[in-house]
């Protein structure tokens, strides 16, 4: 991982862009030649499209001639005079990896791809899901299965689930499971190079709960996030009500926000951005309003939603939020949103690196932004467990259902809330030092 600044990049909206055919990799310019151009290039990026270049860009001459080290030296120091903390440069030796965490939900390493927790008793680890497709489903792990051998050892009985883990670490591994059947089963896992999905189907009692962990276009579907949730909705079709969990969620592809945004929103505007871009055609700089509205036939229309989120809920899962309040009058259960309502171009540069450029801002309909505000909760709850268990209730209100005993609801929340806790730590270890956002 880098060791300059990359831990803001993967929290940007994104939106790619080409402002020249010259930009490639493969330049062979004399090297001092090189980086004038590269710097000229970038200088010209932020000039069309930065948001604040007004008060911010210099001209080029200043730039050129700043004392800097390294190669793309005085690249980097343009970009960090912006002091804007999502508007950076990578250089051609940085620009693949981070484009690698901006557009998928993992770097195609090895995973076995199945969820566990422990059972009620505290004594046996149990499969909750084996992703179709991945090397535990195919290996005949199944929902359900009692997991009581790793490599020839026990590990039913006392702090079971976290000798499970500890044992599950090798590319290869043999499991022993009990079947919901009560038919044993031993298995060899093969450990595969994969992507994990971001969406996640659960429930509370009778009320669907939907995680999204990230927004971005390669995940375990071939068509991202957008494609997963919308799997989701289809599932539960007929749902008067359901949760949505953005807690974690850093943010992701504009793409996929806004047409996730509208499987759940039948009409309004969905957002406003006010975007700053070059105009090839007409070759110079422009700033547009882009008002973006909703369409109707989404798969989420006819369900009550319920939103989760918390301070790392930044970026496009803002905007989803954003958008679900304005529009649906949604509840928001949890704590103050991270802020962060900008929008960031991404943009391969001529001599092969990598310039995001804070280019975008977004508001609703009456022109308020939530940037470097957040979005308040309506009911604050810190708790994991205490918010989904209230944003369960709430549903269940919506519904007109009697409510189940709080003991019972408390319960069953607690223990999805150990799933989804999971998942959110295991994205942010995918993606390193590119999910800490401050």
């Amino acid at each position: 991982m880098f060791s300059r600044k990359l831990f803001v990049a993967a929290a940007a909206l994104l939106l790619f862009s080409a402002c020249s055919d010259d930009a490639d990799s493969e330049k062979t310019l004399p090297y001092e030649e090189l980086m004038e151009e590269e710097l000229a290039y970038n200088h010209f990026l932020l000039k069309t499209h930065y948001l604040h270049k007004e008060e911010k860009l210099k001209n080029y001459e200043h730039y050129s001639n700043i004392p800097a080290e390294g190669d793309f030296g005085k690249v980097i120091a343009m970009y960090d005079s912006m002091g804007d903390q999502y508007t950076q440069y990578f250089t051609p030796d940085e620009a693949q990896e981070v484009l690698a965490l901006l557009t998928s939900s993992g770097d195609g390493g090895a995973i076995s791809g199945f969820e566990m927790e422990e059972n009620e008793s505290g004594d046996t680890t149990v499969v909750t899901l084996a992703y179709s497709g991945y090397a535990a489903h195919d290996a005949g792990m199944r929902k359900n299965d009692r997991i009581v051998e790793v490599n020839g050892v026990n590990v039913t009985g006392p702090n079971t689930l976290n000798r499970t883990y500890d044992l599950l670490g090798g590319t290869r591994t043999e499991i022993k499971v009990i079947d919901a059947q009560g038919v044993e089963k031993n298995l060899v896992i093969t450990k595969r190079k994969g992507t994990p999905p971001t969406v996640f189907l659960d429930s509370v009692g009778s009320i669907p709960v939907i995680q999204i962990t990230e927004f971005t276009g390669k995940t375990s579907h071939p068509e991202g996030t957008k494609e997963e949730f919308r799997e989701a909705l289809a599932k539960i079709q007929g749902a008067k009500a359901g949760v949505i969990d953005l807690r974690g969620n850093p943010g992701g592809e504009m793409e996929h926000v806004l047409d996730m945004a509208d499987q759940i929103i039948a009409a309004g505007e969905i957002i406003r951005y006010v975007d700053h871009y070059y105009d090839s055609d007409v070759d110079q700089a422009r700033v547009d309003t882009v008002k973006v509205q909703a369409t109707q036939g989404g798969l989420g229309e006819n369900t009550k939603w319920v939103f989760l989120a918390d301070e790392e809920s930044a970026s496009s899962s803002e905007v989803m939020l954003f958008a679900a309040k304005n529009n649906l009058n949604s509840s928001f259960v949890g704590t103050t949103t991270y802020g962060k309502g900008v929008g960031q171009y991404y943009i391969n540069t001529y001599a092969g690196g990598l310039a995001g450029i804070t280019a975008l801002k977004f508001f609703d309909q009456n022109w308020y932004t939530y940037n470097e505000i957040g979005i308040v909760p309506d009911e604050e709850i810190a708790n994991d467990a205490a918010a989904l268990a209230r944003a369960v209730a709430l549903s269940e209100q919506a519904l007109g259902l009697r409510r189940r005993s709080a003991a019972a609801s408390a319960k069953e929340a607690a223990k999805l809330s150990r799933r989804i806790a999971l998942r959110r730590v295991d994205t942010q270890k995918r993606m390193g030092g590119a999910w800490k956002m401050k």
